[in-house]
């Protein structure tokens, strides 16, 4: 259908040939609206405007008005850009921007907004990168390594190539000053560390940059250090009788809270891909862990802990044997017990013995109560011989006799003759 008409004014032949285009085409216009904010007061903010299907050979007109009703138009192609500076107070600002063909005022192209926060402070974030975990909207860091603790300032790209920073930084007990917007720390003590830094900015003037104005930022953050988990450890009987419980304690060295779950596994499990549902969540690093056996045999008891900075799993093998092959405590204990003894009452025996053996050698050697010739033989006697002797002396004691020849009177007492005077 051809776009000329000699009839119709040439306005209108415009619009119609613009619509009739747009129509059949596969393209539709669309306008993206950004913007580079947030910024603060007396801080220009810009708002970039890029037009879809736009031709190249077309001009735009972009009208770009903010919540005050301030509009200023620009003329372009498929780009356009306005910057905003706001000096009353801070507030959430919005910019429409509306495009119309520029050869035709009154043909509406596409429309829309873009908001951004002006604030009286810098604006800006406290970033934790390293072995970081998030969880509830919380940090968790692990002791002994080091953490980069950046700031970064959510300032339009030109103020801030233009401006100076400075950073004051509070860590627990630490204060110090860089001019670099991040460090690098290394936490030691376990429990919750407040970060707060204090940031100044020396900001030039616009839209003249012939002076510069002083502004400010407060940023901070809580971050959770914690310990690792490292060892595991497992205290009760894994070597159980059919019908007894399974009763363990387990304890780590991490800190908590913690999340631990285990399960029973067929023997030579592979446990690499372990996993389990049922999840528990544990203040301190110390739970029990209760289990019947149904059946006797050899199982692999899978546990697995973590306390987000570290994840560590631990196999533990169980066996489960029978009462009738269970062997008799007594078959072993009682021939060790009996042979001990054995051995005591041989050697208390033998001890005894030489004690009384030299006991009798000696009252032989010093006492002769026979008198017997020097001249005459030593009569050597044997241990039981000794013993025999004196038995027969002991039994002679008991019976006491008394006799009297030629006017006076003796005791007899066996061997011994004492004479006693009338």
């Amino acid at each position: 259908m051809p776009c000329y008409s000699p009839i119709l004014p040439l306005f209108l032949i415009g619009i119609f040939c613009v619509a009739y285009s747009t129509s059949y085409s596969d393209c539709r216009y669309a306008l993206n609206i950004t913007n580079d904010g947030p910024a603060t007061l007396d801080v220009p903010v810009t708002v970039f405007a890029h037009l879809e299907c736009a031709d190249d050979k077309a001009e735009y007109l972009y009208e770009f008005e903010d919540d005050i009703h301030r509009t200023f138009r620009v003329v372009g192609h498929a780009d356009a850009s306005a910057s905003f500076t706001f000096t009353d107070h801070s507030a959430i600002r919005t910019v429409q921007v509306t495009t119309y063909l520029f050869s035709h005022p009154l043909f509406l192209v596409a429309t829309g907004k873009t908001s951004f926060r002006i604030d009286n402070y810098i604006p800006g974030t406290l970033n934790f990168t390293g072995i970081v975990r998030d969880k509830d909207n919380r940090k968790f860091v692990q002791t002994g390594l080091f953490t980069n603790i950046s700031v970064q300032i959510h300032y339009p790209r030109q103020v801030f190539e233009d401006s100076e920073f400075a950073y004051s930084w509070t860590i627990g007990e630490e204060h110090f000053t860089t001019d670099q917007s991040y460090i690098l720390h290394r936490f030691i003590d376990a429990g919750p560390q407040l970060i707060r830094v204090a940031v100044v900015g020396r900001i030039p003037f616009y839209p003249e940059k012939n002076a510069y104005r002083y502004k400010w930022g407060y940023y901070g953050d809580e971050i959770t250090i914690k310990d690792p988990v490292v060892h595991i450890n497992i205290s009760g009987n894994t070597y159980l009788e059919h019908g007894q419980l399974l009763d363990l304690d387990i304890s780590c060295n991490g800190s908590g809270p913690v999340e631990y779950c285990w399960k029973i596994l067929p023997p030579k499990k592979n446990t690499s891909n372990f996993s389990c549902s049922d999840v528990v969540t544990s203040t301190e690093c110390s739970f029990p862990i209760l289990y019947y056996f149904r059946d006797s045999g050899d199982y692999l008891l899978a546990i697995h802990i973590n306390n987000l900075i570290t994840s560590l799993q631990r196999d533990v093998e169980v066996h489960i044997y029978d009462v009738s092959l269970r062997p008799e405590l007594s078959t072993v204990i009682i021939p060790v017990v009996c042979s001990v003894l054995v051995v005591l009452i041989i050697a208390t025996a033998v001890v005894l013995h030489m004690r009384r053996h030299s006991n009798y050698d000696i009252e032989t050697a010093d006492f002769d109560f026979m008198q017997v010739d020097e001249s005459s033989a030593v009569i050597v006697e044997t241990s039981w011989e000794v013993m025999r002797r004196s038995l027969l002396h002991l039994i002679q004691l008991r019976c006491l006799c008394y006799s009297s020849e030629g006017g006076s009177s003796n005791i007899n007492y066996g061997t011994i003759l004492v004479g006693v005077e009338r």
